[in-house]
């Protein structure tokens, strides 16, 4: 995830980042303070950036995740470990 503050000049550029469940279940959920999301399940997630100059001023996004089975496994015996 990205967030871009308004000014593109302003004293304090930073932003706090969030994630909260809307729907679905997970079972582990975070963002990093680089905007990494990770997630584990499948539902809906709201992520926020709020301002940290303690304007209070937030931008939100609502991301779906969609939960995959494996399908299969390969071996390659040609890597050793």
């Amino acid at each position: 995830m990205g967030a871009s503050v308004s000014p593109s000049d302003a004293t304090n550029s930073a932003v706090a980042w969030s994630v909260v469940v809307k729907s679905g279940i997970f079972a582990a959920d975070s963002i990093t303070t680089g905007g990494l999301l990770s997630a584990t399940g499948s539902g809906v997630l709201t992520v926020t950036a709020t301002a940290a100059d303690g304007s209070g001023v937030t931008g939100s996004e609502d991301i779906t995740v969609n939960s995959m089975s494996v399908t299969g496994v390969s071996l390659d015996s040609t890597i050793k470990r």
